[in-house]
């Protein structure tokens, strides 16, 4: 189901690729020993490297073997195709030559036979409409010696030529136009000796500014990759666990299909054995992992479940981590989704409030094509209806594997449908708003990341220093997950990421909750998280160069909440944050950490109310509570001034709860000033925790 329709296969023809050394999608293959052109021997065809040589042979007496590359092919502009080979079989009947325009249902073609014919054709749907019937040409050479077909696009114009003469010329419009492969077929029991191969076309790839900049892709081994095919690879943000998808194992549930896969990273920076998850996340049918949430606790799946977990139809899915493993996914429910493409990928920002997918709807910009567009969270399982990136980021043909990077604005994905290096590449986008319509031009990767072959199901971790993703080159397999440095222009926006543990504060045991971040000043919820069941583990991105809040929410517990000041962070960091949950019981103390004053006032800052808030909810929702407020001050100053300050605090607190509804009898006061601090007053750093506000519940 994640399989993407553009990956290589065989029938009666081999699908193979091409490479652009330069930053224009024009190429030259005389296949030397650095060719990349493919090489395979089945029962059907066979492509071999030879002196200088490729070698193509068709093993079907009536059928064809055909070689192409994808280049990016703007049809508005000029470009040209040429080709040099000899004939090795004596059959002076069997056809060979040029094709393009190639895609599943058919291509164009310019055929000889070395008997002296010539033909130009357009094949689709397994009909073959002559453009030029069989003519004879004296030009054309005999087995034995070379034979160079080229065809030149000049405006609207389609010019032919056989062995450096032109021979027929005709308009574009009788053939089909479109698709990007282009190469070279040969029909029947024949082989060919390719000497060279030449596409050429003035397009110049877009890339970022240090694409250029030798990399290597770092191949994971052999406890992640096996001979058959892994793809889709989803690294989860702290860069320590990879899931990914098995195609064709015997390993995989019913022994076949494809199956979600883990694997952990060691201390030595290996990888673990990897493990199949098993049920209820694999079954029998097309299993494929979309995203992990940064807290590592929520998967985002292609496919529906059955309650017993079995395959119930295409759409997407979530399931949260349990105590036991994983619970049997639930249906993401997207207000009028439907999908006219057999195709669906998708990922999930680091939020878990946006989802961005691929779909062929009514309003995609090409014919037949699957768009990238953006759907957000409603309620739980409950999405916006979706809409379409836009012309800037969706071109004509296909878009795939999109993924959200952990700033939340940067947009990797794969695409025809712009000048590469081969048949999908990868491209990096910014998103400039909140219409999520508006980005940055999309570029490239570059020659070290994109290649001949296909290149999609790009993932990245949060610090943004490496991407993993799926290559068919030097693989183990058909297709192998490797990581690669990312060039520093084409990382995301640098990142705070929170971690910790959530405990009780009374037994200081480790409990599982939900969990909620938002930017102070506006109160504007920015996402949620959870934390592990079996660890009390949580995990929050942020932006930099703001104040934030997170808390935990838990039945019998008062939501605690961490005041997370990265307003002066300017660059990827990691804060350790444990949160304490403090159980609604007589006597039991809560702090609040985002209820903040104008220096040496009581005058409450704006960034306080979303904490108010909160506490004034829980006062509504259990009408027999009662609290004591305490307000508390650091030693700087004169000790009655702060004594008095931190009294008119509490009374600030408390005006603003009864502003809110709350009778005035359910919360009393008082300020202490200096008198009791929780940490030392010699430096800021620990100062600053003495000047706080808390509450005691004095009545359940």
């Amino acid at each position: 189901m994640l399989r993407n329709l553009y990956l290589g296969f065989f029938f009666f023809w081999i699908i193979g690729f091409c490479f652009s050394q330069t930053s224009t999608n024009s190429f030259i293959d005389e296949f030397n020993e650095d060719s990349e052109w493919p090489l395979f021997d089945d029962e059907d065809a066979a492509g071999s490297l030879k002196n200088g040589k490729y070698l193509l042979k068709s093993k079907l007496k009536d059928g064809e073997a055909l070689s192409c590359c994808y280049p990016f092919i703007d049809w508005k502009k000029d470009f040209s195709i040429e080709l040099s080979y000899d004939q090795l079989t004596k059959d002076f009947k069997n056809i060979s030559g040029l094709v393009w325009c190639k895609s599943e249902a058919g291509y164009n073609g310019f055929f000889i036979r070395p008997n002296g014919w010539y033909t130009i054709v357009v094949k689709y749907d397994n009909a073959i409409k002559p453009v030029k019937e069989w003519t004879k040409l004296p030009e054309i050479n005999n087995i034995g010696v070379n034979n160079n077909l080229k065809i030149s696009k000049k405006a609207s114009q389609y010019i032919f030529y056989i062995n450096d003469k032109e021979v027929y010329s005709t308009q574009e419009n009788n053939f089909i136009v479109g698709n990007n492969g282009v190469g070279f077929v040969v029909q029947g029991l024949n082989e060919l000796e390719v000497e060279n191969f030449k596409f050429t076309q003035d397009v110049k790839i877009k890339l970022t500014n240090d694409a250029l900049i030798k990399r290597e892709k770092i191949n994971l081994g052999a406890n992640i990759n096996t001979k058959y095919t892994e793809i889709g690879p989803v690294i989860s943000s702290d860069g320590k666990t990879i899931y990914y998808i098995i195609e064709d194992s015997p390993l995989n549930t019913g022994g076949s299909g494809q199956d979600i896969w883990m694997s952990k990273m060691l201390p030595d920076s290996t990888w673990s054995k990897a493990v199949n998850l098993g049920k209820p996340i694999n079954n029998i049918e097309t299993n494929g992992v979309i995203s992990i949430s940064p807290d590592n606790n929520t998967l985002y799946l292609s496919g529906l479940y059955n309650k017993d977990g079995s395959f119930a139809g295409m759409g997407f899915s979530s399931s949260e981590r349990l105590s036991t493993g994983w619970s049997v996914p639930e249906r993401i429910k997207i207000k009028n989704f439907y999908n006219k493409s057999t195709f669906q990928e998708a990922c999930f920002g680091p939020d878990k409030k946006t989802m961005v997918f691929t779909a062929q709807r009514n309003d995609s910009y090409g014919q037949n094509t699957n768009d990238l567009y953006v759907s957000f969270r409603e309620r739980k399982n409950e999405w916006s209806e979706p809409f379409n990136l836009g012309g800037i980021v969706n071109s004509t043909l296909d878009e795939a594997s999109p993924y959200l990077a952990a700033d939340n604005k940067t947009l990797y994905f794969s695409s025809n449908g712009r000048p590469g290096y081969g048949d999908m590449d990868v491209f990096v986008t910014k998103r400039l708003d909140e219409s999520w319509t508006k980005w940055s031009e999309p570029l490239n990767l570059g020659p070290y990341i994109n290649s001949l072959e296909f290149d999609a199901y790009f993932s990245i971790t949060a610090k943004g220093d490496y991407a993993y993703m799926v290559t068919a080159h030097k693989s183990i397999g058909d297709e192998d997950i490797v990581k690669v440095k990312m060039p520093e222009n084409a990382r995301p926006d640098p990142v705070v990421v929170v971690y910790g543990k959530v405990y009780d504060s009374k037994t200081k045991k480790i409990i599982s909750a939900d969990l909620t971040y938002e930017q102070l000043l506006e109160g504007k919820e920015l996402g949620t998280a959870s934390s592990d069941p079996n660890t009390g583990d949580y995990r929050i991105i942020v932006p930099f160069g703001k104040k934030y809040g997170v808390y935990a929410n838990k039945d019998g517990y008062f939501p605690q909440h961490e005041n997370i000041d990265v307003s002066k962070v300017h660059s990827y960091k990691e804060i350790e944050i444990n949160v304490y949950l403090v159980p609604i019981e007589v006597g039991e103390k809560v702090a609040l950490n985002n209820v903040f004053f104008e220096q040496s006032k009581a005058v409450l800052l704006p960034e306080s109310y979303p904490e108010l808030d909160r506490m004034i909810a829980l006062l509504k929702k259990k009408p027999a509570l009662e609290i004591e407020l305490a307000g508390h001050t650091d030693n700087q100053g004169e000790p009655d001034k702060n004594l008095i300050l931190s009294e008119e605090r509490v009374e600030a607190i408390k005006k603003y709860c009864i502003s809110k509804g709350i009778n005035a009898k359910r919360i009393t006061g008082k300020g202490y000033g200096q008198t009791q601090p929780i940490a030392s007053n010699a430096k800021e750093e620990t100062r600053k925790l003495n000047r706080r506000v808390e509450f005691r519940i004095t009545k359940k």
